[in-house]
């Protein structure tokens, strides 16, 4: 029997074995109240009537559980636990003990304490009673006073061995006439786990009040006697009785977890905004999808209203989902696509690229593909593409290096419409920092080249010509591929009618004399630079750029070029071909270049 320590030295059994073998205990098929007298008539077991502890018989130790100091008395219930079976002459009086409040001089508190030492020595001794004072102890409301001690009751009941039928019956029978008292003993939850949820029924089926309805309450996820139905039901009858807090109900409605449960909090919990936004997240630890919270925040979201509401909500639901970031993604792809204003839309935007700044493993071009659409829609608002332009511009060379073919290709598409340097203003600051990289700049230069020859004559040729000729100061590009390409459409844009030299003049100033060189680029790269121009069939009587520093490149003679037998001819056949045009611009200075191999 496991009852509370008492103070100083009155220990407590902890053996329970022994008690199973007593004549007076139950079976499962058989109920009758506990009646400690009749128990009481048992046969005792073998004892010695005239056994001392300490030079006392067990009536000598007895006799101070009269004494007016409560340590003696305590001493005294110590003795007698020592003494076990031998300690049977003095059951009576240790009975009485259990039996009575005893003196006023002692407080409430010790009056409980001991009363479960004697009921301790009880079990000590083995009297056949104990069990039938632990359940009459139990049922009864006045026994002790405080909640502990009727813990300790339940738990030595049960390590006793009486039986849960029993049990059941024994903590139903008071209903009638103590049910407050069965209130108590179910909201402490010590008893099993049967009798607890038999007890429970029986209370939830009876009319109950303030601290019966608390319990079900915090618990109605455990009581398998419901179903949800009834579980939300019982919510929503009682969420206005007396002592009820209104989160108590939405909490025990988050508990049961379900869409219905949403849909009932919904009904009765707050109308809108961050409080509604965070009843909707408290439903993501139960049974719900994610997939479903998330469409709930999502609808919380669309009905927020100004920046900063909408955000917190979209933050409440970032949070909620942090263990699924694809589903966020999503959540946001939808805010971005329909959003009821253009402030939900430049907040979706907003959070979208943030998510993928914070997850490195993201799906960058399926979370992109809304934040491209958006600055590619015609249509959209200067709102939404002011946010989406805003938001890539934060972080462009580490979010184009997540997804950097979807995030080239998407950003050079933005360059083909442009009319006016206004418009090619997103597309520049989106690519021009990716020219940095040796990495990301051949990527660029090769998704303008895809397209350069089918906008020769539009005037996007100017910023998609500024874009690639950035190679040209591009470290670990020397006399690569990409510069040799570059080159070519600096040529071919110096060539088209719809150059803007007032635009891409500053461009060609600072990154042309690299990829019209012989030491940055290579022969064709070069070659490329000078053939629109040169050989176009009509040409005009003069050029709009000065011509001297146009043609220096060619009476460059690197060592690499004079070593490369391969590259050296193809240059000199290049000028050799200036020289036969006898262009009195471009021959002479071909021919000195021509000249200088010789």
């Amino acid at each position: 029997m496991s009852i509370p320590t008492l103070r100083h030295h009155v220990l407590i059994a902890t053996t329970m074995i022994a008690f199973l073998a007593l004549p007076g205990a139950l079976s499962a098929q058989t109920y009758a109240p506990p009646d400690p007298d009749t128990a009481a008539q048992e046969p005792l077991p073998e004892h010695d009537p005239e056994a001392q502890l300490r030079g006392k018989t067990a009536l000598e130790h007895a006799e101070d559980l009269a004494e007016p100091v409560m340590m003696r008395r305590l001493m005294a219930l110590q003795a007698l636990i020592d003494m076990a079976t031998d300690a049977l002459p003095a059951r009576d009086m240790v009975r009485f003990t259990v039996e009575h409040n005893g003196s006023g001089a002692f407080s409430d508190a010790q009056i409980d304490e001991l009363k479960l030492g004697a009921l301790s020595a009880l079990y000590a001794m083995r009297a056949p009673e104990t069990e039938d004072l632990v359940r009459s102890a139990i049922i009864d409301p006045d026994f002790v006073t405080r909640d502990k001690f009727y813990s300790g009751l339940l738990e030595a009941a049960t390590q006793m061995g009486v039986d849960h039928a029993t049990l059941t019956r024994d903590v139903t029978s008071i209903l009638d006439t103590a049910p407050d008292h069965a209130v108590r003993l179910m909201a402490l939850n010590g008893l099993p786990g049967p009798v607890q949820v038999a007890l429970e029924q029986a209370v939830f089926d009876a009319p109950h009040g303030e601290v019966a309805t608390l319990h079900f309450l915090d618990r109605l996820g455990d009581m398998s006697f419901l179903d949800d139905e009834s579980r939300i039901a019982y919510v929503i009858d009682n969420r206005q009785a007396a002592g009820v807090d209104p989160e108590a109900s939405l909490d025990a409605l988050a508990e049961i977890g379900t869409e219905a449960a949403l849909d009932a909090a919904i009904a009765i919990g707050p109308s809108d905004g961050l409080p509604r936004a965070h009843l909707v997240a408290s439903f993501a630890k139960g049974p719900l999808p994610s997939e479903t919270v998330m469409e709930r925040l999502l609808e919380e979201a669309q009905a927020a209203e100004g920046d900063r509401q909408i955000g917190l909500v979209v933050a409440v639901l970032e949070r909620t989902l942090r263990e699924d970031a694809t589903l966020f993604a999503r959540a946001m792809t939808q805010l971005i696509e329909d959003g009821p204003t253009d402030a939900h839309r430049s907040v979706g935007i907003a959070r979208q690229v943030l998510y993928l700044r914070r997850n490195a493993d993201a799906d960058a071009a399926a979370a992109l593909r809304p934040v491209f659409a958006v600055l590619n829609d015609t249509d959209a608002s200067r709102e939404a593409k002011i946010a989406a332009d805003k938001s890539l511009r934060q972080s462009v060379t580490r979010i184009a290096a997540m997804a950097p073919d979807y995030f080239i290709a998407e950003s050079v598409a933005l360059i083909w419409p442009a009319q006016t340097p206004s418009e090619a203003e997103v597309p520049m600051a989106l690519l021009r920092p990716l020219m940095s990289s040796d990495d990301l700049a051949p990527r660029v230069v090769t998704a303008i080249g895809d397209r350069f020859h089918d906008h020769l004559t539009d005037w996007a040729i100017n910023p998609a010509t500024a874009i690639a000729i950035a190679s040209g100061t591009t470290r670990g590009l020397e006399r690569s591929p990409t510069r040799e390409a570059a080159a070519i459409m600096m040529g071919k844009a110096i060539e088209s009618p719809a150059i803007d030299l007032e635009y891409l003049g500053t461009h060609l100033a600072r990154n042309g004399a690299a990829l019209a060189s012989l030491d940055q680029n290579t022969v064709a790269g070069v070659i490329g630079t000078y053939v629109p121009t040169i050989f176009a069939q009509d040409k005009p009587e003069s050029y709009d750029f000065a011509m001297e520093p146009y043609l220096r490149p060619m009476l460059e003679r690197p060592r690499w070029l004079q070593q490369d037998a391969e590259a050296l001819a193809e240059w000199t056949a290049f000028l050799q071909r200036v020289v036969d045009l006898d262009d009195e611009n471009f021959s002479p200075t071909a021919r000195r270049a021509l000249d200088g191999f010789r």
